[in-house]
């Protein structure tokens, strides 16, 4: 019921991670097996526990593989701390603080993003890590599917999560599409493209 001329749509910027990495080409690229990368806290909603329990499977069944939980708080008494304690898995399995600074390098040792979110209104987490080559196994939201389409895989709630999780670490993005997206999610674009909205709303 809103008038069209009233809607101003722009684009998300993703390449703050790409920037920060430019300065430092010395980092090394990841050895060993497949990295899985969860960003965020752990809270309802977001799979932790789902996602542990999904590569432990993964890992019974001869899948070498390493998970890494990233959160800005760690809580050393929490369910989650628990069970990554207990995990069969917990040799392979780190729950880290690190620095901001730290995190871009750290995000493009990783092989797939796994980004189980109930409730988020923009693509910028994913995206981020698309621009740094990273797989995406993705809740299917409307924010998340519009930017990123064909360039996730998206999670099936009423599935399982280890053949979802195995899928996505074999999956190729096309490369085409994969750079439109890096061309058109820049932080300097989105900038331009709020300065010609409020230049409209300001009949400036």
């Amino acid at each position: 019921g809103v008038a069209s001329e009233l809607i101003h749509q722009v684009p998300v910027g993703a390449d703050h991670w790409t920037r920060e990495l430019a300065q430092d080409a010395t980092s090394p690229a990841h050895q060993g097996p497949p990295r899985l990368l969860v960003l965020g806290a752990p809270r309802e909603g977001r799979g932790h526990l789902e996602i542990l329990s999904a590569c432990e499977e993964l890992h019974a069944g001869g899948l070498a593989l390493e998970l890494l939980f990233v959160s800005t708080r760690l809580d050393p008494t929490s369910s989650l701390a628990g069970r990554v304690e207990a995990s069969p898995l917990r040799e392979a399995v780190s729950w880290i603080a690190p620095r901001e600074a730290e995190l871009p390098a750290l995000v493009r040792s990783c092989d797939l993003l796994v980004h189980l979110s109930a409730d988020e209104g923009t693509p910028v987490t994913p995206a981020e890590a698309a621009h740094l080559g990273l797989r995406l196994l993705l809740s299917p939201l409307p924010a998340f599917q519009e930017t990123l389409g064909g360039l996730a895989l998206w999670h099936a709630p009423d599935q399982p999560l280890a053949p979802q999780l195995e899928a996505a670490l074999g999956f190729e993005p096309d490369p085409v599409a994969l750079e439109l997206l890096r061309e058109a999610t820049t932080w300097s674009r989105s900038a331009s493209a709020h300065l010609r909205a409020w230049r409209r709303i300001c009949g400036s």
